[in-house]
C-alpha cells in the first residue's frame, strides 16, 4: 500500500468522534488538507516519506466547505487560508510539492457548528487522545525535517506531545510565545518515534495573518522577516 493508503487505514480505526464532528476520508481528489484530502500538492501523489515539510493546521473546518471542495475537486484556493498560505510558503522559500498538509484534529465540524474557534475535540478526551496517536503515526510515516505549526490552537495540542512543555502549554498569544523563546524548537523528539528528531516552528495562521504577523518580533526582526528568520536559521531542511 502507498503511504496515503496506510494513513487512511489508520484514520478509519478512530471510532471516538464526538457528536459535533463527522468522519471524512480524503473525499477531495485534489489539493486540500488531510483528512479532507490527501494533503499533497501534486495530483495522484501518494507518498509522504519524501516530503521534508509538514504543514500542521488545527482542524479541517465546516462540513459545508468540505462538501463544496469535494464538488470542486480541491479546496478553495482563494479562501484566506490557502491564498495566504501560498504567499507565506513563497515568502519562506518552501516548495508546496515538498509539503504534507494535515491537521491536528480529524473529521469536519457538522452543519450548525461554527468553523471559527477551538475545535469541539478539545472537550472530548478520548477523541483527542486518538487524534494525538494518529498525528504521531503521520509524523512517523513522513519523518519530516521541519514541522510548521499554523496558529495558536495547534500550540495547545502539540504541547501535550512534547516533554517538558509546561511553559508552552500556557501560551495564549504569539507575543508571549516569542517572549519566552519558544517560537522555534530545534531537534525535538517524540517518545513514540525512536531515533528521530525534527524541527518545529510556530507561525501565524494564514487566515489571521493580517492580525498577528505584526506582533511577531525578535530584536530588530519583525513580521514576515521574523518568521523567515526562524525557518532559515533554526530549521533548515
Amino acid at each position: 500500500m502507498t503511504d496515503i493508503e496506510n494513513l487512511r487505514t489508520e484514520l478509519k480505526k478512530i471510532k471516538s468522534y464526538p457528536s459535533e464532528l463527522e468522519e471524512v476520508d480524503c473525499g477531495i481528489s485534489g489539493v486540500g488538507f488531510f483528512p479532507g484530502a490527501r494533503g499533497l500538492w501534486n495530483d495522484n501523489d501518494e507518498t509522504l516519506s519524501n516530503k521534508p515539510v509538514m504543514i500542521l493546521g488545527h482542524d479541517f473546518g465546516a462540513k459545508k466547505d468540505y462538501s463544496r471542495s469535494v464538488e470542486n475537486r480541491q479546496e478553495n484556493m482563494q479562501a484566506l487560508t490557502w491564498k495566504n498560505l501560498q504567499i507565506m510558503l513563497d515568502d519562506y522559500n518552501i516548495d508546496k510539492a515538498d509539503c504534507f498538509f494535515t491537521n491536528c484534529i480529524m473529521g469536519i465540524r457538522i452543519d450548525g457548528i461554527s468553523a471559527i474557534g477551538e475545535s469541539p475535540a478539545f472537550r472530548n478526551e478520548e477523541f483527542l487522545h486518538d487524534c494525538k496517536e494518529l498525528l504521531i503515526k503521520q509524523i512517523n510515516a513522513q519523518r519530516p525535517k521541519l514541522i510548521l505549526s499554523l496558529g495558536l490552537h495547534t500550540i495547545k495540542f502539540i504541547s501535550t506531545l512534547l516533554p517538558n512543555s509546561s511553559e508552552l502549554s500556557k501560551v495564549k498569544s504569539f507575543k508571549k510565545l516569542d517572549h519566552i523563546g519558544l517560537a522555534a524548537i530545534p531537534k525535538i523528539e517524540f517518545e513514540e518515534i525512536p531515533n528521530y528528531t525534527t524541527n518545529l516552528v510556530f507561525i501565524t495562521h494564514p487566515t489571521y495573518r493580517h492580525l498577528n504577523i505584526g506582533h511577531r518580533n525578535l530584536n530588530n526582526l519583525r513580521g514576515v522577516s521574523f518568521e523567515k528568520y526562524l525557518i532559515d536559521q533554526f530549521c533548515k531542511y
